[in-house]
């Protein structure tokens, strides 16, 4: 069975710290640290709140499986 997850963090470039959630979908017993792996492998340009691309550190993003109901 799979489920979504959410990867949460706020983006580490210099003092803006504004939050971003990014959604993905995997199998329900998929480890929340090979999660983390593939995204930080992925090099994800995201447009960041402040204006620019957002810059994120693998030990300040959280991993969680969404319940849905």
């Amino acid at each position: 069975m799979n489920s979504f997850w959410e990867i949460d963090g706020a983006c580490c470039l210099e003092n803006c710290g504004k939050r971003h959630s990014v959604y993905t979908y995997c199998r329900r017993g998929t480890d929340p640290d090979s999660i983390l792996q593939n995204f930080m492998g992925l090099k994800p340009s995201i447009t960041c709140l402040g204006g620019h691309t957002a810059k994120f550190h693998r030990d300040r993003l959280t991993v969680n499986r969404l319940t849905v109901r």
